[in-house]
């Protein structure tokens, strides 16, 4: 067989819902080659049950006849023609009478070719099933990926701090100390070495910042952005339960290398490294 499959999209009075359909076709090679394959299993014998309801129209009660226009009179005719009995039953033969219902077995024949064709279309309707939930799987999560992302940089909009777990859950992060271990040494400083860098990026990138805090307080977060850089931030943390606090560059999973925006997220970094150092030499004065 050649196996096709067709989803369609379907029309849905709530916006927020997707409805699709899915049709699997199959061709059958048998029938434009016809001695492509030769039949040597026989088939099964089935039992088919029918049962339907018959309607026939025009079918009277059977009654005695009337008497005919020879025993009676031209004057007795004409009044009868008239009576009111004689218009309800005229009505009456023209009323809908149904056929007692009957139950009718037949004993079907069912050849192998038909039996396998029945079992390859349940395997292809399961794995086209499973294809169609994995797709809109995926296509769910790149919608709620990019959904928290333009919320993330568009002005005036801020995620929630839910949301942005959510995200860094949906993202790639890394170390800057396991980009580059040349800057290790810069960034083993102490909580309030970081709480002052944090300062000092609020100022410098004072429209291009983002911070979070966790419920209980204990994580502290702020994500520098950049207008060119729509899928990646660098984010300083500081965990206030085990005293330390790190520099992390995050990436959209999603976009990953494809994304040309990417090519201005190492400038980004330098920058945050240069704040860093001028973070150190004004705590040396």
């Amino acid at each position: 067989y050649d196996i096709v499959l067709v989803v369609a999209s379907e029309e849905s009075p709530d916006q927020t819902v997707l409805r699709l359909r899915y049709f699997i076709l199959l061709t059958s090679r048998r029938e434009p080659y016809a001695k492509l394959e030769n039949e040597r299993k026989l088939g099964k014998f089935r039992t088919v049950s029918t049962a339907n309801h018959l309607l026939v129209t025009g079918v009277a009660p059977r009654e005695t006849s009337p008497p005919t226009s020879e025993d009676l009179p031209e004057e007795l005719l004409e009044s009868l023609h008239n009576s009111p009995n004689n218009r309800l039953e005229r009505r009456a033969s023209t009323q809908l009478v149904e056929i007692k219902q009957e139950m009718v077995n037949y004993l079907g024949y069912y050849s192998s070719h038909e039996q396998f064709m029945q079992q390859l279309i349940l395997q292809q309707d399961k794995f086209a099933r499973k294809n169609v939930e994995e797709m809109i799987a995926k296509v769910s999560l790149h919608c709620r990926t990019h959904f928290l992302w333009n919320k993330l940089i568009t002005q005036g909009m801020s995620p929630t701090y839910a949301e942005f777990c959510e995200l860094l859950s949906l993202g790639h992060t890394e170390a800057l100390a396991d980009m580059d271990p040349r800057v290790s040494p810069i960034l083993a400083q102490p909580v309030s070495w970081y709480q002052g860098l944090v300062k000092l990026l609020m100022a410098k990138y004072a429209e291009y910042y983002r911070t979070f805090l966790s419920l209980d307080g204990s994580q502290q977060y702020l994500l520098v952005l950049h207008p060119r850089i729509p899928d990646g931030f660098v984010m300083v943390t500081i965990d206030f339960n085990v005293a330390r606090g790190e520099l992390n560059a995050v990436t959209n999973r999603i976009c990953g290398e494809r994304n040309v925006s990417n090519a201005f997220l190492p400038g980004l970094i330098e920058d945050v490294i240069n704040a860093c150092c001028f973070q150190l030499w004004t705590g040396l004065l």
